[in-house]
């Protein structure tokens, strides 16, 4: 098995002129983070509908329903690239894997990846099994979002999210001067006017355990509240 270079997806961005809104920012977020539906409804405390009511939108503005495909337009676009980076060790794929996971990240499924590489369906799952396991991903659209942040894919036009990790595999960042990205870590505020964290954050809180559910938040408010009336 080889390193492949990083390859960026030749095709035409859909949803260029297309702009999501903070929550729908948000959601695809979680998407990214290859959270469920009912993960995401519960982390941002909103109705599961309202998440798949978001992602309709959002794949109907973008012209897709692949939530892969989704997040390789959000990191194209520059939506996600504020997202923290998730540790891995160094990520090792063959050519053949290298090319499934562009086909993923524009949305395919195993029947048009097969069709298009020439391979048989059992071959495209074993490779989508594998790119998964060495990326550690729950779902495609996590393993799209982790090839963008370790350079395995490049935003559209040949330029890569550049993370440089130690050898444990925690990411730094140089500062703007040099040339890289701004530190993911930071808060991305362009879900502000929701008064609720942004994309960056919500993917902070999961990364370091932070999360807070619905039941742990009521539970404070009704001792707040207990506390307030004694």
């Amino acid at each position: 098995m080889t390193i492949s270079d990083p390859e960026s997806i030749v095709r035409t961005v859909p949803g260029q002129a297309y702009k999501p809104t903070g929550r729908q920012v948000q959601v695809l977020s979680g998407i990214a983070r290859g959270h469920t539906n009912a993960e995401i409804a519960d982390h941002l405390d909103i109705a599961w509908p309202t998440v798949q009511r978001q992602v309709s939108l959002l794949g109907r503005g973008l012209g897709t329903n692949a939530r892969a495909e989704m997040v390789a337009v959000g990191y194209e676009q520059g939506w996600l690239t504020n997202l923290s980076p998730e540790p891995r060790e160094r990520i090792v794929l063959s050519d053949r894997c290298q090319k499934v996971l562009q086909c993923i990240a524009a949305g395919k499924s195993n029947e048009e990846i097969a069709a298009d590489l020439y391979l048989s369906v059992n071959t495209v799952k074993t490779h989508v099994r594998r790119i998964l396991g060495v990326f550690r991903a729950r779902r495609r659209a996590h393993a799209v979002a982790l090839a963008y942040q370790h350079g395995h894919l490049c935003i559209h036009g040949g330029e890569v999210l550049r993370f440089v990790n130690w050898p444990g595999g925690l990411p730094r960042h140089r500062g703007p001067e040099e040339g890289w990205l701004p530190d993911p870590a930071r808060t991305w505020r362009g879900a502000a006017s929701h008064g609720r964290e942004s994309g960056a954050a919500y993917a902070s809180a999961n990364v370091l355990g932070g999360r807070t559910s619905r039941q742990e938040k009521r539970t404070r408010l009704a001792k707040s509240s207990d506390g307030g009336t004694s």
